[in-house]
């Protein structure tokens, strides 16, 4: 209770993955009811991997992906269609995303799951919905602006927050926004090497103009 979404990240035996422990069937099914009752879950490189019960993922069916090792080399795979560029998580996108080390062989379980970027054949980005929730799946992520800008509307995606994700939130996301509503504080910072002049939309459907210099930061009093 109070949470609203879960994160699993991480290479197949690492220390954040889970490992071992994803061949209980109480947690995992804990985690599908979990996300079918309304819950989100965003998986990222090889989230709940584990062989076993013949699964490499073994909540493929919330993430709606599952990763060919070889044993299921032989059986189709099912064709998902192109992304198209038009989704709320990637609206922020120049490009095709940059997550760092990801993983490939990844596949698509059926027409329930979004493709939302791919790279040779293998989705990079992929969301489903599941019951009542909702889950993403990244193949990989590597800090950078365009990457967190990315996170944050999934997590917003996820947890059907879509309509609140504007609210002190910078246009241009290379700036991190920062409210002390105690304080009616707006803080700004430029995470990138150049000035920067763009706007903030704040919590009552106003915007804030702002001008920062290069890796600099701006207090607003609102």
């Amino acid at each position: 209770d109070g949470i609203g979404v879960l994160i699993n990240a991480g290479r197949q035996g690492s220390a954040w993955s889970g490992g071992r422990h994803w061949r209980e069937p109480v947690l995992v099914e804990r985690v599908r009811s979990w996300v079918a009752a309304g819950g989100a879950l965003i998986g990222i490189g090889e989230p709940s991997a584990e062989i076993f019960g013949g699964s490499y993922f073994q909540l493929s069916d919330v993430l709606g992906v599952e990763r060919e090792t070889g044993p299921s080399i032989c059986s189709t795979k099912y064709a998902f269609n192109p992304p198209s560029g038009e989704h709320f998580i990637t609206q922020d996108l120049k490009g095709a995303p940059d997550l760092g080390g990801d993983v490939d062989g990844i596949h698509v379980l059926d027409g329930e799951t979004a493709v939302l970027a791919e790279r040779g054949g293998s989705p990079t980005i992929a969301v489903r919905e599941y019951g009542r929730g909702r889950s993403m799946y990244l193949s990989g992520f590597v800090c950078s602006p365009a990457n967190t800008r990315l996170l944050h509307r999934g997590i917003a995606w996820c947890a059907r927050k879509e309509a609140e994700f504007p609210r002190w939130t910078s246009e241009d996301f290379r700036l991190e926004c920062a409210w002390y509503p105690a304080k009616r504080t707006l803080v700004v910072i430029n995470n990138c090497g150049e000035p920067v002049s763009t706007r903030v939309f704040d919590g009552e459907g106003d915007t804030v103009p702002v001008s920062i210099e290069a890796h600099g930061i701006a207090i607003v009093e609102r």
